[in-house]
């Protein structure tokens, strides 16, 4: 028997019927705060000038890109990390996903900086390794 990934929980208001969705699974937000935590403790105990930030944007020629975090080390960029669940990276030119993958690896190829995914929770111990073997 599978388990539904939400659960509606009804909220008492004599004024309206209310509910609240709880989610049983991390979401794209969960992951990206528990990626943010985790290296930003990795940068603490290395104690080498490394840093990570959020929601940082970034331009290529005329390419605006916004990643999920980019790991900086003495304020320079060394590396991106884009949170994304694997089926939302199909392979239609039409889809937002993919233009966006696309402008990734421009900037990627552009700039020599790399651009890391993590398609949920299992991955962050992934994602951390290889940001170590940049930062070290």
């Amino acid at each position: 028997m599978s388990r539904k990934p939400f659960k509606l929980i009804k909220v008492d208001s004599p004024e309206a019927d209310m509910c609240v969705l709880y989610r049983h699974y991390p979401t794209e937000f969960d992951v990206q705060m528990d990626l943010y935590l985790d290296i930003g403790a990795l940068c603490a105990d290395l104690d080498n000038g490394s840093e990570v930030k959020s929601e940082v944007s970034a331009f290529y020629d005329k390419i605006k890109c916004r990643f999920d975090l980019v790991v900086f080390k003495g304020q320079k960029p060394v590396c991106a990390i884009e949170v994304k669940r694997w089926k939302q990276y199909d392979t239609d030119p039409q889809s937002p996903a993919f233009k966006q993958k696309m402008k990734y690896k421009l900037f990627s190829e552009g700039s020599g900086i790399p651009v890391l995914y993590c398609k949920g929770v299992e991955e962050i111990e992934k994602v951390h390794a290889a940001v170590l073997d940049i930062i070290a």
